[in-house]
């Protein structure tokens, strides 16, 4: 029973030290303004997109153009509605893939330290984003999808005059 007891005292002294703990980093953070403060969670999100640093993503339109036409010709009829299909994505398409490359921490499974971390270094990191597309950007996707659309027909097309 003593045992039983020991742990259960154990168990309400940490319970109790860890709420001190969190009460009184958040009196300090009221006090001092959150001037050098320890937040308890961190809880961001960002609404806003900056748009320095960002790199668009290279698109390579006329590897996507033949592979239409390989498409195409493997699969004639189903090739030629999936390559209209991505015309009408790229019609209607109103953001732009972009790319911005950010420095992250780098940790390793360690056991010997408390918080089973241990730090390795930084490495670079390409980190995805959606901007709203400029007119510039729209004018592009317009060109694009009217090749998928040529494409995409003339092959329908070409298909059934050959069964003919």
């Amino acid at each position: 029973m003593g045992f039983l007891n020991n742990l259960a005292k154990g168990f309400v002294r940490s319970a109790v030290n860890q709420v001190g703990r969190d009460s009184g980093k958040v009196v300090s953070n009221q006090i001092y303004g959150n001037s050098d403060s320890t937040p308890l969670s961190v809880n961001s999100n960002q609404s806003t997109i900056e748009k320095e640093g960002l790199v668009e993503e290279k698109e390579y339109v006329w590897v996507k153009i033949i592979w239409a036409i390989v498409i195409s010709t493997i699969l004639p009829i189903i090739g030629g509605l999936i390559i209209i299909y991505r015309g009408y994505v790229n019609y209607n398409k109103k953001f732009v893939k972009m790319f911005r490359i950010e420095s992250q921490a780098v940790y390793a499974q360690d056991r010997r330290y408390n918080t089973g971390q241990r730090y390795e270094g930084h490495k670079q990191v390409k980190i995805p984003v959606q901007i709203e597309a400029d007119e510039i950007q729209l004018k592009r996707a317009k060109i694009k999808s009217c090749c998928y659309f040529i494409v995409g027909i003339s092959f329908i097309i070409l298909y059934s005059l050959y069964l003919k």
